[in-house]
């Protein structure tokens, strides 16, 4: 009876850890910071690490001109669990700046547990 319970236990500790590992964006070593125009095409390059839900999306923001996300702007998307970059398009609207940043988000935290 014993033995049931230690695997038992030992088990849930193992499914309590694989849930434990986060998830990791990062924008790729190859990704050009050059000059985008307005309404010009971008792609981010970005590498994962972890588990991600089938239906995740990730988003590329773009941040106001002098780099604060705090009112940024989605300009693309990708849905599925992986994929090696983001495509999106710079507004027309956007004013000429030097000081923009992008950021990779993930719509999801992980895996959903059954």
């Amino acid at each position: 009876m014993k033995r049931h319970l230690y695997f038992i236990l030992l088990i849930g500790f193992m499914l309590l850890g694989i849930q434990g590992f986060g998830q990791t964006i990062q924008v790729g070593a190859n990704f050009n910071a050059g000059n985008y125009g307005k309404g010009s095409s971008i792609t981010v390059p970005i590498s994962t690490a972890g588990v991600f839900d089938i239906n995740q999306k990730f988003e590329i923001w773009l941040s106001d001109a002098s780099g604060s996300f705090v009112a940024a702007q989605k300009i693309g998307e990708f849905q599925g669990f992986f994929t090696t970059f983001v495509n999106g398009t710079i507004p027309v609207g956007t004013p000429t700046g030097a000081n923009y940043k992008i950021q990779v988000r993930a719509t999801t935290a992980g895996v959903t547990p059954v």
